[in-house]
């Protein structure tokens, strides 16, 4: 299918009466970007399949007109708020409220409830409303487990979204402000004036501490959250308020935005945004908008105004639009629609039965959720899909160290007395002499071991304070394979006082032992990794780029060159080594909040 010109991309699959009352909000699932949900003035939920005009299910519950909703990530549970303030949750596997008796959410919101995120992986939501609160949910006890007070009287918030790692909220609110919350903390971390007006719409990078917003002041813009709120990039003004808004998936290069007339798309590397692309669509009040990679389309559902009830739903090939159409030459006048975008082929591409449809979601394995507590008065709640399993904090108690000990932690954190048993045998009845001789010699064992630590820091002391040879005390240290030592020594090396004794010959010596402290399992050895590679980086960086260089060019003769070359590339080769172990390990950090925010700016330093 031809089309002269780039108009008309947007294609209008249907329109059709979804409610007796205007509706008000509209929500595409995530998981499969085939099923949606829209909320009307009349208080019903409705759940849709995009290939049909008849509703899957029809929930009702609510007393008055819905304001927002929220899918949770399987699909299989759908969360609705109301005008009053109040939330309520339906299993879409049986199509009823939870737990029949006490759907509703306790201590709701005072107004209207104005927008829902679902938590990426745990089963917790966070609401903002026009009460100017944000509350996080606990799905399991139908309660808030965290509040946090408006900013600004009279001010409400807008828009709420989950940092893809989870321990983050960010908000937009009705004063154009941007604000980030520490959810594990239960504090708010930082705000700026992101706008002009209110916001209304956001969305994360990929793979970067980047968020994207969009206002009622008609702009799109990009701030770093890494370290406090910065901006990166701005858009033009577009024509009306943006409704949506969507880095690209994979590499986050472009931003797709979306307001009532069309859709955008922006380069936003630099200060001022560059738009790539304009794909003209008239289709009025946009409800929601998903890019699905695996449909490759962009998949749209708008509430029209003008027609009580009623709703469009609007799909626009991804292949059709620029940077993903490669067309050259004249042929950049036509533009090739990928077969799916008709009407017809697009029922037949989607699940078009809609009893098939129902009987998928009822198929589906249920989410279950079981909660452990420790010794120590920590709580642990897993989640398993599918037969997956995945450990997720629980909120307002203390994160868990699943992989990384937090340096903040006054005992050992996830120890198992059974990982100390040896395997298959039975353990029998033992005496007190055995007890004793027991614990005699693993305080034999300690006492070597401290021993050992005291004569390793002795010629640590000896080399480098009372012979004044810092470089000879660094390359014994590796020697020693002592990791405890080593992150002590590298702590002393951070002082500003001791930074001058740091040379590129004691940086070859001290990046082998980082590489080993990298992929230790204690934050504060991590932590001291991280911080020395980020100095050792901006002390050395330039100097190793600019000798690599001069090792291709025949402009001098140097008798050293060799040798500094070899201490180079060494150097570099490295780097990039703590690099890519920092890069495979960024789901432990994320556990933890400084150790997350250090290890992305080393890997932003190192190019």
């Amino acid at each position: 299918m031809l089309i002269d010109d780039l108009r008309g991309r947007a294609i209008n699959l249907r329109n059709f009466a979804a409610h007796k009352k205007q509706v008000l909000c509209s929500r595409i699932g995530r998981k499969s970007g085939q099923i949606f949900a829209t909320g009307s003035e009349d208080a019903i939920v409705k759940v849709w399949h995009a290939a049909n005009d008849e509703p899957l299910m029809s929930l009702i519950g609510h007393k008055s007109p819905i304001t927002c909703l929220a899918f949770n990530n399987t699909e299989d549970l759908l969360i609705a708020a109301a005008e009053s303030g109040s939330i309520r949750s339906w299993d879409l596997n049986s199509g009823q409220q939870l737990n029949h008796s006490s759907a509703i959410y306790v201590n709701g919101h005072r107004a209207s409830v104005t927008c829902i995120d679902y938590h990426p992986f745990a089963n917790y939501f966070a609401t903002g409303s026009l009460d100017t609160n944000l509350k996080v949910w606990d799905v399991k006890e139908r309660k808030a487990v965290q509040t946090y007070k408006g900013q600004v009287e009279k001010e409400a918030v807008t828009v709420v979204k989950f940092t893809p790692d989870g321990k983050w909220i960010v908000t937009g609110c009705e004063d154009g402000f941007l604000r980030v919350y520490d959810v594990i903390a239960g504090k708010l971390f930082y705000q700026t004036q992101a706008h002009r007006n209110a916001l209304t719409c956001m969305d994360f990078h990929p793979s970067d501490f980047l968020v994207a917003t969009g206002s009622l002041d008609r702009t799109v813009s990009v701030f770093n959250i890494d370290g406090g709120v910065d901006m990166v990039s701005r858009s033009d003004i577009f024509p009306s308020a943006i409704k949506s808004v969507q880095f690209s998936p994979n590499e986050g290069s472009v931003i797709l935005s979306i307001c009532n007339e069309g859709l955008k798309v922006h380069s936003w590397k630099s200060e001022n945004m560059r738009c790539i692309d304009n794909v003209d669509a008239r289709w009025s009040d946009v409800g929601d908008v998903y890019l699905h990679q695996g449909l490759n389309q962009v998949f749209t559902v708008a509430n029209n105004p003008n027609i009580n009830g009623y709703v469009g739903v609007w799909v626009i090939p991804v292949d059709s639009v620029k940077p993903w159409y490669t067309g050259s030459g004249d042929d950049n006048k036509k533009v090739i629609l990928s077969p799916q975008i008709t009407q017809e082929s697009f029922n037949e591409n989607l699940n078009s039965s809609t009893e098939d449809v129902l009987n998928e979601i009822r198929n589906r394995k249920p989410v279950s959720i079981s909660t452990t507590t420790t010794n120590n008065g920590e709580v642990f709640t897993v989640t398993k899909v599918s037969g997956e399993g995945r450990r997720t904090p629980q909120l307002g108690g203390q994160t868990p160290e699943v992989a990384i000990v937090s340096a903040k932690r006054k005992e050992p954190a996830n120890l198992d007395i059974d990982n100390f048993l040896p395997k298959g045998e039975v353990i029998t009845e033992i005496s007190d002499e055995d007890i004793i001789n027991g614990i005699m010699k693993s305080h034999q064992k300690m006492a070597v071991a401290m021993t050992n630590r005291l004569n390793n820091l002795k010629i640590v002391r000896r080399t480098w304070i009372d012979q004044g040879d810092p470089k000879e005390a660094i390359k014994a240290m590796a020697k020693m394979k002592d990791l405890p030592l080593a992150s002590d020594m590298l702590n002393e090396l951070l002082r500003p006082e001791a930074k001058k004794n740091i040379s590129l010959d004691m940086c070859v010596y001290l990046l082998p032992i980082i590489i080993e402290l990298v992929q230790e399992n204690y934050e504060e050895h991590i932590s001291t990794a991280l911080k020395i590679t980020h100095l050792l980086h901006n002390c050395f960086a330039q100097l190793i780029e600019d000798n690599l260089q001069l090792a291709n060019s025949n402009a001098q003769i140097d008798i050293n060159l060799e040798a500094r070359i070899s201490k180079c590339q060494s150097c570099k080769k490295y780097f990039g080594e703590v690099k890519r172990i920092i890069i495979g390990r960024s789901a432990d950090f994320s556990q933890l909040t400084d150790l997350a925010l250090l290890s992305r700016r080393v890997v932003k330093s190192i190019k």
